[in-house]
């Protein structure tokens, strides 16, 4: 209330234009809404992402047993692989990253037990040729003897 000259009068305070204010705070609390929205979204596909690192650590377990039981000469190359992603001291990106390499493992372990395989058959068939070509005659007749020169 106002006193002029006798008068009252009874006129409310007039404010100042607070639209850019309200405007100001209306944007404020939608983008921490959205900010929030964000944030949540991520954490969702954080762990998304988790299990499906975890799920590609138990298929690759399936994986090793798997061949395991078809070929338990493999073992010790295996053992040692599963034992790495099995390993809960070792992050689980790093135990994600050697799970998605187990068929190349499996694999190379196959190629290299099949390489060893050839080998050990082309020394055992080399043994054998040996055997039957070298070493002197299997008849009873008499060698002639060796003629020495100088």
């Amino acid at each position: 209330m106002a006193l002029f000259g006798g008068q009252v009068q009874t006129a409310p305070y007039q404010y100042g234009d607070s639209s850019q204010m309200i405007q100001s705070a209306q944007n404020l609390a939608m983008a921490r809404a959205q900010g929030v929205a964000g944030m949540v979204g991520q954490v969702g596909d954080y762990f998304k992402q988790q299990g499906e690192k975890k799920k590609l650590i138990k298929q690759s377990d399936v994986q090793i047993d798997a061949a395991l039981k078809l070929f338990p000469e493999l073992a010790p190359s295996l053992q040692s692989y599963r034992d790495a992603i099995k390993d809960e001291n070792v992050p689980l990106d790093e135990r994600a990253m050697i799970a998605a390499s187990t068929s190349d493992m499996i694999n190379n372990s196959l190629n290299m037990m099949k390489a060893q395989t050839s080998i050990s058959i082309a020394r055992q068939r080399e043994a054998r040729m040996g055997a039957s070509s070298g070493g002197g005659s299997s008849g009873g007749g008499e060698s002639a003897p060796a003629q020495i020169t100088f």
